[in-house]
């Protein structure tokens, strides 16, 4: 019991050190550095024992000397007591205290106790409160007059028995008085009262305090099957009076022989790898007499039993009859390796019929998947790399080696060759390929074989292609093209690619394409058969194009063999330029001027059918000389005849030279005095002539003698 005596001492030595340490730091200040935490309302029954936790943690940074005290104002009906009244608590380090109050002698329903929490630290004196209240509510009636003695039976339901077998009750015997009783037990309604046992048949219980006694109850081997009824009579003595307390309790017994038999079990432990799904046959015999329900149950430690599943639970089985169903064992790859047990219950209600220990060995398992590479291509004539991962999918850390088998014409080796992984872990290795230009073009198939140390070997195979390197150095297919053409907007280029063949057959379907514009934005001659060693010519014809500069590729590709070429199609804007410089004006005679003038194309455009006129109709101009063509840049002599219609003194005149593609040029030319020109009058005489001899012709005929 607790002594009050002892806890007015305590409390006066807590406040008395409370005091100290005010009188050292002075005026104590809040603690700003103590988290405290409490349940700070609580309901009970009378006569049971009230506690509140206390939760306080250090959330400075200096170690806190904790002190906890409590005044008590209800002496005579309340006990109340620290399970612990100081501590020492490290920084973020959290403690609970728990504050205890006894109600077996409460005279008052509501109470109110403060609580003082005191703490010295190198950082200082501080102090907090809390304030807990209590409520108590009365004890149900126990059916014993005036609640000075309770008593009570547990289990007191229903009980199903074979005969022989026992059953045990415990009885609590509870004085509530002041004084000491004397008690005893037996039972004044009861079948097996020969084969019923207790613990103890007379006894004394203290004020305050509980007595338990153990009555085992034994049914007879040949026992009946029924319900049977037993009434157990505890009997009080005390100063006042004597009290008889009857509890009564009902026992089944079951007359009929029930057995049933698991078959097919484990003889020895099994071992399960991780992610294992193991299916346990297991069969189930009725040998017995009663039919059902009968039940399975599996009984262990929750870490097992949460890996296994039990289908089939509740059943019924007729005499000599048998079931058969499997035990699923499920390993996650997260549990633990361990040895693992637990017991498989056969029952008919709650009477254990068959029991079977279960076992198992959880281990690691050592896996692991290789991540193929895809669309993996390498090039003839040189040294790649096809990336590969392999991934430790086991539960265990594991050491690899990869190993290599031959490829055709060419050969391969892993870098890394041998490694580490732990569970979960990858590594990204290169499977490096050496080829020479005798490699064939087209699919292989890599295979790399994978040995973990701790599991089975495996090989995994990927295909891959070996490709032509593009480069006209590594191909069979030799390029001699031109590396820049030059194009004016609005026109074509063409430009002329020769394609050797250097293989020593001959190069089927061979044709030219270009890289980098889009397949209506040019023309090529079709495909060719090229002889070895020899070379074709293939005409490309760009068509009218943006301007700017276009970075292309001509490509020659025959079968998988394929060649390319870099090339720059520049294309600019059309630009005009055609000019010309009037070098002379001459007159010979008097009714003509010759005018001779250079005529010069400064634009980028070759211009065609060059023509020399004059807006004037005084005058006739007669180019002497055609000029057809005039190219970007180039300059030509043309002599121009001028004829005056009428007289010119010094007349200035303008002369336009134009093209077929619509340039333009002008320039005005001032002519020397020239005398018009007389139009002959011939034409008129021999016309004359002409008509005077057909007459003659007419007369002649006329005269001519007919016969």
């Amino acid at each position: 019991m607790f002594d009050h005596n002892s806890n007015m001492q305590k409390a006066g030595k807590l406040a008395l050190f409370a005091i100290m340490l005010l009188l050292i730091n002075g005026v104590s200040a809040v603690c700003t550095y103590l988290q405290v935490e409490a349940i700070a309302d609580a309901t009970v029954l009378q006569g049971t024992q009230a506690t509140f936790p206390i939760a306080i943690k250090n959330i400075g940074t200096d170690v806190q000397n904790v002190y906890l005290s409590s005044t008590n104002n209800y002496y005579g009906s309340l006990d109340v007591y620290f399970d612990s009244s100081r501590g020492t608590l490290a920084p973020t380090e959290e403690k609970v205290f728990t504050f205890f109050v006894d109600t077996f002698k409460a005279s008052g329903n509501s109470f109110l106790f403060p609580i003082e929490i005191n703490s010295d630290s190198p950082s200082g004196f501080c102090s907090d409160s809390k304030e807990l209240k209590l409520a108590i509510t009365p004890a149900a009636p126990s059916g014993a007059p005036g609640q000075e003695i309770f008593v009570s039976i547990s289990p007191n339901e229903l009980k199903q028995l074979f005969p022989g077998e026992s059953i045990e009750y415990q009885i609590y015997v509870t004085n509530n008085l002041k004084e000491e009783i004397i008690a005893s037990i037996d039972s004044v309604s009861n079948e097996f009262a020969s084969s019923t046992r207790y613990s103890e048949t007379d006894f004394r219980v203290e004020p305050d305090s509980t007595k338990i006694i153990t009555a085992t109850v034994t049914l007879p081997a040949a026992t009946p099957g029924s319900d049977y009824e037993v009434v157990f009579r505890v009997r009080t003595s005390s100063n006042c009076c004597v009290k008889d307390f009857l509890l009564p309790v009902t026992i089944r017994s079951y007359y009929k022989n029930a057995q049933l038999s698991i078959t097919g079990e484990p003889i020895s432990c099994m071992t399960i790898r991780h992610g294992e799904k193991r299916q346990v046959p297991l069969g189930i015999r009725n040998y017995g007499e009663i039919t059902g329900p009968f039940s399975l149950q599996l009984i262990g430690e929750a870490d097992a039993l949460s890996y296994v599943t039990l289908p089939l639970k509740k059943f019924e089985l007729k005499e000599g009859e048998r079931d058969f169903f499997n035990l699923s064992i499920f390993i996650p790859e997260t549990a633990t390796i361990d040895l693992y047990r637990f017991k498989m219950q056969a029952k008919f209600n709650s009477f254990l019929l068959s029991e079977k220990n279960i076992c198992f060995k959880v281990v690691g398992k050592s896996n692991f998947e290789v991540e193929k590479p895809i669309d993996a291509k390498i090039n003839r004539c040189s040294t790649g790399s096809l990336k590969f991962k392999v991934t430790n999918v086991g539960t265990l850390s594991d050491d690899y080696s990869i190993e290599t088998k031959p490829l055709l014409k060419a050969n391969a080796f892993a870098e890394p060759s041998a490694f580490s992984l732990t569970p979960g872990a990858s590594k990204l290795v290169n499977l490096v390929v050496q080829t020479s230009c005798v490699t064939p073009l087209g699919s292989q198939l890599a295979s790399i074989i994978v040995r973990p140390r701790k599991a089975a070997a495996e090989t995994s195979t990927f295909e891959f292609q070996i490709v032509s390197s593009n480069k006209s150095s590594e191909s069979f297919l030799k390029i001699d093209a031109p590396t820049k053409i030059n194009m004016v907007a609005g026109e074509t280029k063409k430009a002329v690619v020769n394609v050797l063949n250097t293989k020593s057959e001959d190069m089927p379907s061979t044709s030219v394409s270009v890289e980098g514009l889009s397949s209506l934005l040019y023309t090529v001659e079709p495909s060719k058969t090229i002889k070895s060693g020899k070379t074709a010519p293939f005409i490309v014809t760009f068509k009218s194009q943006a301007p700017g500069n276009y970075p292309i590729k001509f490509v020659a590709t025959s079968g998988l063999e394929i060649s390319k070429s870099d090339a720059t199609l520049s294309v600019v804007q059309k630009k005009a330029g055609l000019d010309f410089d009037v070098e002379e004006i001459k007159s010979d005679v008097p009714n003509q001027a010759i005018v001779v003038i250079t005529l010069r194309n400064n634009g980028n455009v070759k211009m065609t059918n060059l023509e020399v006129n004059t807006p004037t109709s005084d005058v006739n101009t007669v180019p002497l000389n055609y000029v057809r063509e005039l190219a970007p840049g180039e300059s030509r002599e043309m002599r121009v005849q001028i004829v005056p219609l009428k007289d010119t003194q010094g007349k200035e005149i303008v002369l336009k030279i134009s093209s077929a593609e619509g340039e333009i040029a002008t320039q005005t030319i001032q002519l020397p005095a020239l005398d018009k020109l007389e139009i002959q009058t011939q034409f008129d005489w021999k016309l004359i002539a002409v008509f005077a001899m057909f007459i003659i012709i007419l007369i002649v005929i006329s005269k001519r003698p007919t016969f």
